[in-house]
């Protein structure tokens, strides 16, 4: 059994997230999917709807019991709350209501997914990956002064947190999500990391180099426990090249073959191909399964397992921007 939980906070309803909940459906019929959502949504037809056709658990914000961090980062925090209606606020203090619910239901061997992701891999079988691994938080970096919180593997309410009384401790520092999990990585030893090359493929170029100028001579993060694995995660460079990028942050257009700028690999440096299994469509990038595509762009409709046609990005930028909180 796998257990799946979904952070969404504030009052917007994203639409693409019924289709992160439908993909996981497609691979996983007996997964917990768990959505924690601000009161405000309750009754709402949207969330009505999902429940009813996925299963999906609700479990609402003011029904969590604060962590003295989480108290202590709500009353802290200075941070930009105008931007997307609170939007880098919501994406740190989603955490604590994770470890919240964790401790309620005494939760573990949780995996904690954005939903701007779609996952292709049967998640009972990957826990127990995880289960017989380090037992820190894992999750994808791309570059050692950023990490992906798009899906995270959190064994116990205690790591998580000890990553918040990080946050917390740092509440004042403008560091984004991404940034405070590569420095609590960095400065802690706490996190274990999801390999996104094989050890062979990040063997191959030493020192890695990103578009922007990174570079790093040990990016041991990129190919961790690679073949404990035997599959592979996105950070981005999967989902910005075969589906483009936030239209927000391209002026509305739309973007194809996206090649990331700051990720120290790229999907052109290996081979990638979506098969049939099952009937379901998967990615195969360098002859392993990947198990989850971080869609940037958010027309994850487009990459649905059970398309009829291959995935590809055939949507347009105007009906993706129609389901998005404005900047």
């Amino acid at each position: 059994m796998s257990i799946v939980i979904l952070p969404h906070l504030g009052t917007s309803i994203p639409p693409y997230l019924a289709d992160c909940v439908h993909q996981i459906r497609l691979w996983n019929k007996d997964t917990y999917i768990f959505v924690i959502l601000d009161h405000v949504h309750e009754g709402v037809a949207f969330w009505n709807d999902l429940q009813s056709k996925y299963g999906v658990i609700y479990q609402y914000t003011d029904q969590l019991e604060p962590t003295i961090a989480h108290r202590m980062f709500v009353s802290a925090y200075k941070c930009d709350t105008v931007f997307r209606q609170g939007y880098w606020r919501y994406v740190v203090e989603r955490f604590f209501y994770v470890e919240e619910l964790m401790r309620l239901l005494n939760l573990e061997h949780c995996l904690v997914l954005e939903y701007d992701v779609l996952i292709y891999t049967d998640l009972s079988a990957l826990t127990q990956k995880f289960v017989t691994s380090t037992q820190t938080c894992r999750l994808v970096c791309d570059n050692k002064t950023r990490c992906y919180p798009s899906f995270i593997y959190a064994p116990t309410a205690d790591e998580m947190g000890k990553i918040n009384t990080f946050i917390q401790n740092n509440v004042t520092s403008g560091l984004t999500d991404m940034e405070l999990l590569a420095k609590y990585g960095a400065e802690t030893g706490g996190l274990h990391y999801l390999p996104v090359i094989t050890e062979a493929r990040n063997r191959s170029v030493i020192p890695r180099t990103s578009l922007m100028g990174h570079s790093d001579a040990n990016p041991y993060y990129l190919s961790e426990d690679s073949e404990h694995f035997g599959v592979l995660f996105d950070s981005l460079a999967v989902g910005q090249y075969v589906g483009g990028v936030d239209p927000r942050n391209m002026g509305g257009r739309k973007s194809g073959r996206y090649i990331n700028e700051t990720a120290l690999y790229t999907i052109e440096e290996m081979p990638f191909e979506w098969v049939r299994m099952g009937g379901l469509w998967k990615p195969i990038v360098d002859n392993r399964p990947l198990v989850m595509i971080h869609l940037h762009c958010k027309s994850l409709k487009s990459f649905l397992s059970d398309r009829v046609g291959m995935p590809t990005d055939d949507y347009t930028a105007e009906e993706i921007m129609g389901g998005l909180v404005r900047n």
